[in-house]
């Protein structure tokens, strides 16, 4: 995998993850993350709950991802139980991340994922598959496609769009021109998480800039556009929250800018990003909507959240049409 690469978001989380030893992994200043090895799982999650609102969810996934290079699954499920039920998803998500497999003893490891993980949380770890493959062998869609058909016989999970997507970011998003062009290539059913996830990396290396959008419309396939959107507001909004920015005004000059037929994916990446930063504290995300000035654009964002919490059907907006219910949160 050596184009795999971090995203820029996440480095100053998870660097030196591999050879930290001691007590804490820090993510910012003073602010620290506790190691399993030192912190059993009540003491961990407890002093997860301490941290910033705002940087919960951060923590919450670093420590996912420092257990799953140090636990076995077993003690990783106790960890996952031990976690507030509102940051367990964020958590085997970490974990599903940072999983360390072989495919060449994949059956082993997906009789160890399903017996010990929460059937509700297997499939982040079979996106997690998923992701690693395409990353490494995304320049043939064929044989992507190949691998997450015989991913679904194996796991029963019909849509792994999200290991696809991410998978296709890592392994070529340092090259948005090349990964446009990759995608292009994949079954229409994958253009809407393929773009909307590029759009993501480029939000969050330089984000919600109007002159990158107009670099990259040219390039993507009709009607994408606001797909590519969504990304670029998700990834800038789940950074501006994450660093206490004011948040608001950057993405409604950024919208004003683009076609008015973008409203609703402005909305939508709006509210994923809500969710992946303050999802666990419902009082704290109904104030953030207090920053959106506009009555009609506000009243769009409430509604894409109820949406994403009820996970009801959201027409023209959804990835693939079957989209399962337990798919792990965008990040």
């Amino acid at each position: 995998m050596s184009r795999h690469t971090i995203p820029r978001w996440l480095q100053f989380t998870l660097i030196g993850l591999l050879a930290t030893g001691g007590t804490v992994l820090v993510v910012g200043p003073q602010i620290p993350v506790p190691h399993p090895w030192v912190y059993g799982p009540a003491e961990a999650a407890a002093h997860i709950i301490k941290a910033e609102q705002n940087q919960r969810w951060v923590h919450t996934h670093a420590y996912g991802a420092l257990s799953a290079q140090r636990l076995e699954l077993e003690e990783i499920r106790v960890r996952g139980d031990a976690m507030p039920e509102a940051l367990q998803t964020t958590y085997y998500d970490g974990v599903a991340h940072h999983q360390r497999f072989e495919f060449d003893a994949l059956d082993r490891w997906l009789e160890e994922v399903q017996t010990h993980i929460p059937d509700t949380r297997q499939r982040f770890f079979y996106d997690g598959i998923m992701r690693v493959f395409a990353a490494q062998h995304g320049e043939n869609p064929s044989t992507v496609m190949d691998f997450s058909r015989e991913l679904t016989k194996k796991t029963g999970v019909q849509d792994l769009s999200n290991g696809i997507r991410i998978g296709i970011q890592q392994g070529f998003g340092d090259d948005i021109s090349e990964a446009i062009t990759i995608a292009k290539r994949y079954p229409e059913e994958l253009q809407y998480p393929l773009y909307e996830e590029l759009g993501w990396r480029v939000g969050t290396d330089v984000g919600a800039d109007i002159d990158a959008w107009q670099r990259y419309q040219s390039e993507l396939p009709p009607n994408t556009t606001c797909w590519f959107v969504e990304g670029m507001v998700r990834g800038r909004t789940i950074l501006t929250l994450g660093q206490s920015q004011t948040w608001w005004t950057q993405i409604e000059q950024f919208g004003s800018s683009l076609p008015k037929d973008c409203g609703p994916e402005i909305a939508s990446g709006v509210a994923e990003a809500l969710l992946i930063v303050l999802g666990d504290n419902p009082v704290r995300l109904q104030l953030q909507l207090n920053d959106i000035t506009t009555p009609q654009e506000k009243e769009l964002v409430i509604a894409m959240l109820d949406t994403k919490q009820s996970r009801t059907e959201r027409p023209n907006l959804e990835p693939l049409p079957g989209a399962d219910p337990n798919l792990a949160p965008l990040q």
